[in-house]
């Protein structure tokens, strides 16, 4: 049988003689070319076939039918006896656009057939007061390095469902903060109250040697420097929060520190320059003392560094690197930075409170069938390729994919609350 002249896309071709099985096969036509089929019927076979429909993510509900045999369940969905033949597979899930497809069923085997369903959403909206008015307002997505800034009253639209983190900070005023939860086509209204400053402080930058130029710059507020020669004061403090201190000097590497200022009190540093050249990192962390760990991925350097912000380290190879930052309370931060020979790499990260929830983590490779390892912290997930994994808690993780003859690979997946984070990965030969 030859048919011309047909539209591209895909068909289903059932062939059927006396004294045979029936044959069923999905083939696709491609536009201006000839697709050739050819297929030996087997002999008559009184077995049964059997299925399994599978949904990303599970527990959907599933309808299976071909005539007036209909099957239904919740995904995964298995029937281990049924006639050979074309079954229409239906898919339907709260959140979810509703899928389908065609399942194919040979007797004496099981076919596996595997449904990914598309979350359907409607924005979310927030409105932000502060009293005082006019308040400074950061508004930010946990997990992601997506912020919305602004001052009070502040309303937000479009909004994608998740945990969001509010922070509201005034001159004078301490910090306040608030954990946010918005669902699918949500509007929640949130009012902070700021708490004024008792009193001012001072701040005196010492460097040795003097005479560097000394910056004093607020995170919360990076419009607010004050900077001048060292021995440097300033004085009167009123914004009181985490600073970083700066000191720089012609033929010496820049100095960088962070500090967190109260009100009430005098501070007294002193910032050693070293001479130049030096190649190496500093990091800092506010709040400070949170966890590092650094290291050379992808390659074959076993390099770790490991310790508390601040930390700094001289004297290593110039390359690529990667920071993971974890603190009690906060959520999982990462970064990669290179570090250039004779260059000092500086790194600062604000790190935001951690958030509620779970989610659900998928790794797919080509070719399949590779060894999965999951981990941040002490959690760690361990399978193989086509990997899924449920109940994930919120956060960044580093999967390792390992397999016999291709390269070993590490990559960072960040994992967002009531979502699945999903990557697919291509592996290489190994030489």
């Amino acid at each position: 049988m030859a048919q011309y002249g047909v539209p591209a896309g895909q068909y289903i071709l059932q062939v059927q003689a006396d004294g045979y099985n029936s044959l069923y096969r999905f083939f696709d036509v491609v536009q201006n070319q000839n697709t050739l089929l050819n297929y030996s019927l087997a002999s008559p076979s009184t077995l049964p076939g059997s299925f399994i429909v599978n949904t990303l993510p599970q527990g959907a509900q599933i309808t299976v039918a071909s005539g007036t045999t209909v099957y239904s369940g919740l995904s995964p969905l298995q029937v281990n006896s049924t006639a050979p033949g074309v079954y229409q597979v239906n898919a339907i899930q709260s959140g979810y656009a509703p899928a389908s497809g065609f399942l194919i069923v040979d007797g004496g085997l099981l076919s596996v057939y595997n449904l990914t369903l598309n979350a359907v959403s409607s924005p979310a909206s927030v409105t932000v007061n502060v009293d005082p008015p006019g308040a400074n307002v950061t508004v930010s997505l946990a997990g992601t390095t997506t912020n919305y800034p602004g001052n009070a009253p502040f309303t937000l639209d479009n909004l994608s469902a998740g945990n969001y983190t509010i922070q509201a900070y005034a001159s004078g005023y301490h910090v306040n903060t608030s954990l946010v939860e918005l669902l699918s086509g949500q509007h929640k209204d949130v009012s902070l109250t700021l708490q004024a400053y008792a009193g001012t402080s001072n701040i005196t930058v010492n460097t040795v040697p003097s005479g560097a130029t000394v910056s004093v710059r607020s995170m919360k507020n990076p419009s607010l420097v004050y900077s001048g020669p060292s021995p440097f004061t300033v004085r009167n403090l009123t914004d009181f929060g985490t600073y970083i201190i700066s000191a720089t000097m012609p033929g010496y590497q820049d100095y960088l520190n962070t500090t967190t200022i109260q009100d009430n009190q005098n501070y007294d540093f002193t910032a050693v320059l070293f001479p130049s050249p030096l190649t190496g990192f500093s990091i800092y962390t506010d709040p400070p003392g949170a966890r590092l760990s650094v290291s050379m991925p992808n390659t074959n350097s076993t390099l770790t560094y490991s310790g508390l912000s601040p930390m700094s380290k001289y004297g290593i190879p110039a390359g690529r690197y990667l920071v993971q930052v974890q603190a009690d309370g906060y959520g999982n931060a990462h970064q990669f930075f290179d570090v250039a020979q004779d260059q000092v790499a500086l790194l600062n990260f604000s790190l935001i409170p951690a958030p509620s929830g779970q989610g659900s983590l998928s790794v797919d490779t080509s070719p399949e069938g590779a060894q999965v390892h999951v981990q941040s912290g002490s959690t760690t997930y361990d399978g193989f390729s086509p990997f899924f994994q449920s109940n994930v808690g919120v956060g960044t993780y580093m999967v390792s994919l390992l397999m016999d003859g291709y390269q070993t690979q590490n990559h960072l997946l960040d994992v967002s609350a009531g979502q699945t984070a999903a990557a697919n990965y291509t592996l290489h030969p190994s030489g």
